[in-house]
């Protein structure tokens, strides 16, 4: 009984450790915006553009989250449990810059911010960098 518990524990532990090392690292792509290149994170999933920015620390400069969505849309973007301000970028299916919305502090929160006209993607980079 003993001896087939300790299997069940190790085997729980192998195969939780192979879950963390197979986890897929979070895409990292390049984006330019204007004159300035900037480096972003790819939240292409549902779970990773709800969580976005939320509850990190200020990205280092030249660094951001690019949002890509199934189709475009009108999304939504608050500011829930954010530590810093951001630029919001709209972009459409070209990579266009449709809008931006400059300085947008967490205080804002729980205001809803959108795109002036369907997009595809959204670039979030700390406020300032643009």
């Amino acid at each position: 009984m003993k001896n087939g518990l300790f299997l069940i524990i190790g085997l729980a532990f192998i195969f939780g450790s192979l879950y963390l090392f197979l986890q897929k690292p979070a895409p990292v792509q390049r984006v330019k915006i204007g004159d300035k290149t900037f480096t972003v994170e790819v939240a292409d999933t549902d779970i990773e553009r709800a969580q976005g920015l939320s509850g990190r620390v200020i990205p280092e400069e030249g660094h951001g989250m690019l949002f890509v969505f199934p189709e475009p849309g009108l999304y939504g973007f608050w500011m829930k449990n954010m530590r810093f301000s951001i630029d919001i970028v709209w972009l459409d299916e070209e990579f266009k810059v449709i809008d931006i919305e400059q300085n947008v502090e967490p205080e804002t929160f729980p205001q809803t911010f959108y795109p002036p006209i369907p997009i595809k993607y959204v670039v979030e980079v700390s406020s300032g960098e643009l």
